[in-house]
């Protein structure tokens, strides 16, 4: 609504510019127009005046200025719309994300329920027939109450469904397009330079800021034009009759018919410091946003460097957690061989399977880590769009 109030100013701004006829009264418009005067009696001396007067803005800079600036305002208004398009993507793909991560947690984590049970009820049978001892006894069913614990407390960090997200995302962005997120490095190939030329080309925040000066600076040179002259074209038609006592007013031998033509030239001799003073505001105004435009580039520069150095470290966490979590499988599978021979301790089993765990949950952090870098860098260059795939 907001993008068509703005079409809408700039088709009357374009009608200011450029000639019309209209029947209004001079006091409503400046513009091109016809002015027809009310039918004047003297009772007296019994005279009936009547004319038409047409009016052609020939040069108006103020006009011109805001003919240009229309344009600038429904960018800004896209740029803004935009904005708060990317906003609402990245905090629903941060919500997903840490769902995702709290789901793969919780996955890990029922599975550990489940390989203690089973580790538990092979201790209690071993008990019982005198082979393992109470203290074993105790650790099974110490780790199997912990592992329920934290499988309890993983659930209730799952608060939206990935169904609900992307009914949210499809009302809200009016848009095919899923919510899946692929957590892959590939997406990013580009280096912080790289990426900066693509955020002063295609981030909303900064294009907004820049027509916002390009604005401010129209706005000074509007103020400006309050210097200049204008000169509009005049034609106009008066009849004015004396008919003494007549009610014939259309009676040309009882009439005079005047006819004009010419041009108007209006120059402004003195406006006290009301201009100069709207001048000063707009300068103040466009270095302000002009200091806000730096400001804003400095920050996503430094949040850029920032989420690179994380993407890359995550990546290196990554390829860590994967080859910790295959000799954890490894040392998991050995040590239960080991322990059903009695070569091995109970607490050999839960020791590796705790570094299984704990290998699996670092995966899962680095691969959040990847996911919500990549979502930031392509926050910063607005396009976010792009780490959607099509459902």
């Amino acid at each position: 609504m907001h993008l068509l109030l703005e079409k809408k100013n700039s088709q009357q701004l374009k009608k200011q510019v450029f000639p019309k006829i209209d029947f209004s009264s001079a006091a409503e418009r400046s513009n091109s127009k016809i002015d027809i005067s009310n039918i004047n009696v003297d009772r007296d001396s019994s005279t009936y005046t009547a004319g038409v007067r047409l009016t052609v803005p020939i040069y108006n800079s103020s006009a011109l200025i805001a003919y240009k600036q229309s344009p600038i305002q429904q960018k800004i208004s896209e740029y803004e719309f935009h904005s708060a398009k990317q906003n609402f993507i990245l905090k629903t793909i941060k919500t997903y994300i840490d769902n995702l991560t709290a789901k793969e947690e919780l996955n890990i984590l029922l599975h550990d329920v489940d390989l203690s049970f089973k580790q538990l009820k092979e201790v209690e049978f071993k008990y019982k027939e005198g082979v393992s001892t109470s203290a074993d006894l105790l650790s099974a069913k110490l780790r199997y109450s912990l592992a329920k614990i934290a499988a309890n407390k993983a659930s209730s960090n799952i608060s939206v469904t990935n169904n609900d997200i992307k009914t949210i995302c499809q009302k809200e962005i009016s848009t095919d397009e899923s919510i899946y997120i692929t957590i892959n490095s590939d997406l990013v190939k580009f280096s912080v330079e790289d990426a900066l030329i693509d955020v002063e080309k295609n981030n909303p925040d900064l294009l907004k800021l820049n027509e916002e000066v390009n604005y401010s600076l129209l706005d000074v040179k509007k103020a400006e034009s309050e210097y200049y002259p204008t000169i509009n074209g005049i034609a106009s038609y008066q009849w004015k009759n004396y008919p003494n006592g007549s009610n014939d007013i259309y009676d040309s031998s009882k009439g005079v018919r005047q006819a004009t033509i010419g041009v108007q030239l209006s120059i402004p001799l003195y406006s006290g410091d009301s201009t100069s003073l709207k001048i000063q505001e707009g300068m103040a105004l466009s270095d302000k946003i002009t200091r806000n435009y730096h400001k804003k580039r400095d920050e996503i520069e430094s949040m850029l460097r920032s989420n690179f150095e994380k993407l890359h470290s995550a990546q290196l966490d990554l390829l860590e957690a994967e080859k910790a979590e295959k000799l954890g499988y490894d040392a998991l599978t050995a040590n239960k061989l080991g322990y059903s021979n009695g070569v091995r301790l109970l607490t050999d089993v839960l020791m590796s399977q705790e570094q299984l765990f704990k290998a699996q949950h670092q995966k899962i952090l680095a691969k959040q880590v990847i996911a919500m870098s990549v979502a930031y860098i392509l926050f910063a260059k607005g396009s976010l769009n792009s780490i959607f795939s099509s459902s």
